[in-house]
């Protein structure tokens, strides 16, 4: 009797361990009001601690999504712009099904869309296993060019830290644009997680700087060995957390970043960097141009959602388009010409005016010597005050003249050796929280 009870015991814990080791799934049909299954349609499961899961009908209309978390759940099903959100309840290893009616106005109406303004912030923020500063090659323009180059990533980094897709945020030109996305794809990253430690997909935007190849080779005076390899990189990423329907970003803060160089080499480094100046850091921003300076820009946050995704398949695609002048996205203003248009205007300005008080002197001087010819003055002395100021006046119009001719003809020679850029955006704060809409 006894071994009967045994027996029945251990069924009964080995039929409860079988069924805590069962799945936990939720799946359903999502059908029209008229019960035809629509396929293709777009659902997200999404968890209170921050967690989602997506997934897509087949052509029966049915889903199934495996899950890690329980509780209360919610369920968006994305068909085009329309949004249909449901709430389940999940219980650990059980399939829970939740068939969806969907009711489509083929004819317009009102969309309602489900956004979340508080969207979940990772307890964990992802982190790059490489070192950002690691040796990376430079392009023959590059060089040649001596150019300090820039590039602005937008990374779509999956739940096991891998870069799937991404967005060029602001080219970097002169050859580079292959080199920025080809190692924009090779980056790894320790996934970000949720509250309940579940590793979860994020979008980071990342930063490439090449500094120019002069300012490498000469060291600008840091007085530390460089690698044989001078090609250095210099980069730091921001955080984008996820939204509820997960179409919604917001950048947090500075991803935490590691090396393998020693701190007296890293920080001689970062310190001469951190002298160079930024173009357009001159007076009158004569210097925006400048390839000697140092490449301070950001990205255009207004184009981030019409730029285009570039995959591992479409790199020679989007490297085209660069290649060609084709710009990926509505493009922001030039570069302002404004400084060299208003100081080349007030130096003729000057010239003329100069020109032209020269002209009035001369006609002043020659009247006033008439008036010294009459008697009551005494001619001598007046003819010598009068050569005096001549001289020193045509002296002081000669060398304002030669100084603007100068300032002029140097502003000249930037505009003309600026270097060209393959894509243009304008500077923008850094730091500043931005939320990016749309269907990522």
């Amino acid at each position: 009797m006894v071994g009967r009870v045994v027996l029945l015991m251990l069924a009964c814990w080995l039929g409860v361990a079988a069924a805590d080791r069962s799945p936990t799934t939720l799946s359903g049909r999502v059908t029209d009001v008229l019960g035809q299954p629509i396929a293709g349609a777009r659902i997200y499961v999404l968890s209170r601690s921050g967690s989602r899961e997506e997934t897509r009908t087949n052509k029966q209309g049915r889903y199934s999504v495996g899950l890690s978390t329980r509780g209360a759940h919610g369920v968006v099903v994305a068909i085009d712009k329309a949004h249909t959100y449901r709430t389940v309840l999940i219980e650990p290893a059980r399939a829970t099904t939740l068939d969806i009616e969907v009711e489509l106005d083929m004819a317009g109406g009102e969309v309602i869309r489900i956004v979340d303004k508080q969207p979940p912030v990772p307890a964990v923020k992802p982190k790059p296993r490489q070192d950002p500063r690691k040796s990376l090659p430079y392009s023959d323009e590059a060089v040649e060019r001596d150019a300090w180059a820039k590039a602005w990533l937008l990374l779509d980094v999956d739940r096991s830290g891998v870069v799937q897709r991404l967005k060029l945020l602001k080219a970097p030109g002169f050859g580079l644009d292959r080199i920025a996305i080809e190692e924009g794809f090779k980056l790894r990253f320790d996934p970000a997680r949720d509250a309940a430690g579940q590793a979860m997909a994020t979008y980071v935007v990342w930063s490439m700087e090449w500094p120019s190849w002069g300012w490498l080779v000469q060291g600008n005076g840091t007085a530390v060995r460089r690698p044989a390899n001078s090609h250095d990189l210099h980069a730091h990423g921001h955080v984008i957390r996820s939204g509820v329907s997960g179409h919604d970003r917001v950048m947090t803060e500075d991803v935490p970043i590691g090396g393998n160089w020693s701190r007296p080499v890293a920080t001689a480094f970062q310190g001469a960097l951190d002298r160079v100046p930024c173009a357009g850091s001159g007076p009158l921003n004569l210097d925006l141009r400048n390839r000697a300076y140092r490449d301070c820009s950001g990205y255009s946050k207004d184009s981030v959602e019409a730029l285009p995704w570039i995959t591992r398949d479409t790199i020679d695609t989007a490297v085209a388009a660069l290649g060609k002048g084709v710009e990926l996205a509505p493009p922001g203003p030039p570069p302002s010409r404004v400084p060299v248009t208003i100081s080349g205007a007030v130096s003729g300005g000057l010239l003329v005016a100069l020109v032209g008080s020269y002209v009035q002197y001369d006609k002043y001087s020659q009247r006033t010597t008439d008036y010294a010819r009459r008697p009551t003055i005494d001619r001598e002395t007046y003819e010598e005050t009068r050569a005096g100021r001549d001289r020193w006046g045509k002296l002081t119009i000669g060398l304002t003249a030669a100084v603007i001719t100068s300032g002029a003809f140097t502003m000249f020679l930037w505009q003309r050796d600026a270097p060209a850029r393959s894509f243009s955006v304008q500077p923008t704060a850094s730091g500043a929280a931005v939320t990016f809409g749309g269907d990522f």
